[in-house]
């Protein structure tokens, strides 16, 4: 290769931008599938229960289980008003569809 093409090889490397070219398949993605994807319900058996996941899309927008102790359903949205939260404000309800209605609602909000 000539010094031309090592330069224009140069500048072809410095114009490109992984992050962003990531964040654009990823928000391509996102906007793409997003309106066709329902909510989701996932389960896992952890700690002699089981946790339920809310999911819309690859997003997990919180969980839920029903407590041992008070036969209620403890509900932990991970979102508020779209934002992300670090501590889940937990709230119990008397059933599971009540439990994962509050945490999309948290998620739209």
């Amino acid at each position: 290769m000539d010094g031309w093409g090592k330069i224009k090889m140069a500048k072809i490397y410095d114009d490109f931008d992984i992050i962003a070219l990531e964040n654009a398949i990823e928000q391509a993605y996102s906007t793409e599938n997003t309106p066709f994807c329902d909510y989701e319900v996932d389960a896992d058996y952890d700690f002699g229960t089981y946790h339920y996941r809310v999911w819309r899309g690859r997003s997990c927008l919180g969980s839920f289980y029903r407590s041992p102790m008070t036969d209620e359903w403890v509900a932990k949205p991970f979102y508020k008003n779209g934002e992300f939260v670090y501590e889940p404000n937990e709230q119990s309800f008397g059933s599971h569809e009540e439990a994962q209605a509050y945490i999309i609602l948290c998620w739209e909000g």
